[in-house]
């Protein structure tokens, strides 16, 4: 798997994948925290409304899109009325196949790599097979009540570029294989914590969100 790993052959390639609809400025901060902890990689940032989201606009503030363009190591790629899915899928066409890993993170969430980014590479690089597919990442959650959860998230993926989106995110494809489903093999490489914490958002917001992910209508 040489090929897949930078030119000094011990750094892979690794992108993030971040999806942001922010048609208000309210939550402009909490974007900016989370592209501020993701400058050291190259990151594919997918603009839009999904179209099952209800909101009073598609498309961002143009000062969102200013300050997301703003960012060296940013791809921005608009979409409009596409599904999460398909949405999601914009960050995995963007590979090819020298981007050996991606992981995605949402707009409320930032990542802490305490140890440094070659720590946190060697940790994915020991962790993974080459037939490996997936991995967790090791997440704080900060919750209002002040209370934190410890946690961990299917979000690592290796060859992005092979793999699809179905239904929402929590369901993606290596052909017809299923690899986010179940138990997955791989621990949470170490090195890298994946924050996340909703103070920019109103709690309306929060419950419209879980109603949505739980299959509520409302």
């Amino acid at each position: 798997m040489s090929d897949r790993f930078d030119s000094d052959g011990s750094r892979p390639q690794v992108s993030i994948g971040v999806l942001c609809h922010i048609p208000d400025l309210f939550q402009m901060p909490e974007l900016k925290r989370c592209l501020d902890s993701l400058v050291e990689f190259p990151v594919i940032v997918v603009s839009g409304k999904w179209n099952d989201i209800q909101s009073t606009s598609n498309y961002n503030h143009p000062e969102v899109n200013n300050l997301i363009e703003s960012y060296g190591n940013v791809t921005h790629i608009f979409t409009q009325d596409m599904s999460e899915a398909e949405t999601r899928n914009t960050y995995l066409e963007e590979c090819d196949d020298t981007v050996r890993f991606l992981f995605w993170v949402d707009t409320d969430e930032w990542i802490e790599m305490p140890l440094g980014k070659d720590f946190f590479l060697r940790g994915i690089t020991d962790l993974f097979d080459d037939e490996d597919f997936s991995s967790q990442v090791h997440e704080i959650m900060h919750q209002r009540n002040g209370v934190d959860l410890i946690c961990k998230q299917k979000r690592l993926v290796q060859y992005p570029s092979l793999l699809r989106h179905k239904d929402k995110h929590n369901a993606m494809y290596h052909g017809k294989r299923e690899i986010l489903a179940g138990e997955i093999k791989n621990h949470a490489p170490r090195g890298m914590i994946l924050h996340s914490e909703k103070s920019y958002r109103s709690k309306e917001r929060d419950n419209y969100m879980f109603n949505r992910v739980e299959g509520v209508v409302v």
